[in-house]
């Protein structure tokens, strides 16, 4: 009887003072393409909030946009590269070759994004006082 206590104010409580959940707002980068070098194969896309490190958000995507959800009251920076797929040749510890396989080329990652601050939207206008 005392556990059902217990557990029935702490559902009372709940539904009293709700947890806080964090608003968040969605976002889309574009890049350019390279205008110099190899054919692009696909891109990386980085992000980094606050003074976190780097986090790959896509590793191989052939588009150049991505979308996806910032937490408002947040600042992300973001960045993104190119790369393509090269031939590389396998050898065995005599130097003879036993194969072949493709490996990422990289391109240099671009300049960062200007600091976005995602902000929550401003509240709607308050209804007309009325005298009580």
């Amino acid at each position: 009887m005392k556990k059902l206590t217990i557990a029935v104010i702490g559902l009372c409580i709940l539904a009293v003072w709700p947890p806080v959940t964090q608003a968040q707002q969605t976002v889309t980068y574009t890049w350019s393409a390279p205008t110099t070098g190899g054919a692009v194969s696909a891109y990386q896309f980085a992000v980094k909030s606050g003074s976190s490190a780097w986090a790959t958000m896509t590793d191989s995507t052939a588009v150049r946009s991505v979308t996806y959800t910032q937490p408002d009251a947040s600042v992300h920076q973001t960045r993104a590269r190119a790369f393509n797929h090269i031939l590389e040749a396998v050898t065995d510890a005599s130097g003879q070759l036993i194969g072949t396989r493709y490996v990422r080329q990289y391109g240099p990652w671009s300049d960062y994004s200007i600091p976005n601050v995602v902000s929550p939207a401003a509240p709607g206008g308050c209804g007309r006082p009325v005298k009580q």
